[in-house]
């Protein structure tokens, strides 16, 4: 297996990943020409490194691709497609890191606190059909869907629910508010709260139908 050692304008040279080994090769600058081969190996093919490698880079385009995917799916699937036998525990703790490392240079950073969370809602006050909104003052983060909000406005009827279980750790709560329309239930906003106290969301959620 060979690594890319150095790149010019018109080829690229490749060496052998164990760096005892003399193999190396030039090849053109599209890969489709090989100008130089050396191929004097001096160890034994290493199977299992060949195939962690490919199962690596598999999970790496897949990382981007799909996004919400569990990297062990990611992983299980791709390692069907190759041979897993070959595959050693080292090389699939490999691939998932690979897939982590992937993500976050697509993806910002989680937030670690509540006041990262609230900087990094202010910068996305406009996603899609979302707005965010942030008060300060109460620690609430609100994020509305403003195409539902539109087409629901003539409904007097709303309901709302908390959750604690799947709310970020830098929040005690998600309340979500949703309507009745058309035969189906449609979430309005959600909120991540500070707290469980009631009366942020007497003061806040009532103001919901008559901000749009």
């Amino acid at each position: 297996m060979y690594s890319l050692k150095k790149e010019t304008k018109t080829s690229k040279n490749w060496q052998c990943t164990n760096r005892k080994c003399y193999g190396k090769l030039t090849a053109s600058f599209d890969g489709k020409v090989i100008l130089h081969a050396d191929t004097r190996h001096n160890h034994a093919s290493d199977e299992s490194k060949i195939h962690t490698h490919l199962l690596r880079q598999a999970c790496k385009r897949k990382a981007e691709e799909e996004i919400s995917e569990r990297p062990r799916k990611i992983i299980i699937r791709d390692a069907e497609k190759i041979k897993t036998d070959k595959v050693s525990l080292s090389g699939v703790q490999s691939s998932r890191r690979a897939i982590w490392i992937q993500r976050r240079k697509a993806h910002p950073k989680l937030p670690s606190t509540r006041e990262e969370a609230f900087i990094a809602a202010s910068q996305m006050t406009t996603r899609d059909n979302a707005l965010i909104e942030v008060d300060y003052e109460r620690q609430i983060v609100g994020i509305f869907d403003t195409m539902a909000i539109q087409l629901t406005k003539d409904v007097e009827d709303f309901f709302g629910d908390g959750t604690f279980k799947s709310c970020p750790k830098q929040f005690h709560q998600i309340y979500t508010v949703i309507t009745h329309a058309n035969g189906s239930y449609v979430p309005l906003a959600f909120f991540l709260l500070p707290n469980k106290k009631e009366k942020n969301l007497r003061s806040y959620v009532p103001t919901l139908p008559k901000s749009f």
